[in-house]
């Protein structure tokens, strides 16, 4: 009887998180490029828990850090929907740091199908030192209390290239979290 009860616990311990893990990695994002600039499209879908947190793939951004990068992102026309979009950035696509400014929050409240739009690099007149000194990025949605079950986020983000150039191949500049 004894067996029977640490067994049984000892699947709930390992079940458990894996029941309960709010962090989806390396959501799928689209780019678009030409010799001056680099579009990011990409979709994020909140789904069970919509409280989790969504990470996109990682961005290069080593030839597209000095001009501003905008951000514009919707959800879909639900009331009630609540969602906050942070930067990440890193040199080496394991550590990863918020953005300097704002604790890294870029927008606030995406709620029912609005568009909100601004710069990712630059918030309150501030520039953050780590999109101009790191060569990786990547966007982290954040679902927040009370956020419904089906929320679905579009967004686009515009890079400007530093040096015009030819695209590089989406394995160059989108990558997976190592």
């Amino acid at each position: 009887m004894m067996r029977l009860f640490l067994t049984t616990l000892l699947t709930l311990i390992l079940l458990v998180p894996s029941v309960f893990a709010a962090d989806t990695y390396d959501n799928t994002i689209n780019v678009r490029e030409s010799e001056t600039s680099v579009i990011v499209t990409g979709t994020i879908s909140f789904t069970g828990a919509a409280e989790d947190n969504h990470y996109t793939q990682a961005i290069y951004i080593g030839d597209c850090n000095v001009q501003n990068c905008f951000i514009a992102a919707y959800t879909n026309n639900e009331s009630g929907d609540d969602v906050n979009v942070f930067v990440e950035y890193s040199a080496d696509r394991s550590t990863w740091k918020l953005s300097t400014q704002a604790s890294g929050q870029i927008l606030d409240d995406l709620n029912g199908g609005t568009l909100q739009a601004d710069t990712v690099n630059v918030v309150a007149g501030a520039a953050d030192v780590l999109f101009n000194s790191t060569i990786w990025m990547r966007l982290k949605h954040d679902g927040q209390s009370g956020n419904p079950e089906a929320t679905t986020v579009t967004f686009f983000l515009k890079f400007t290239k530093t040096v015009p150039g030819g695209p590089m191949s989406r394995t160059q500049r989108i990558r997976n979290k190592i």
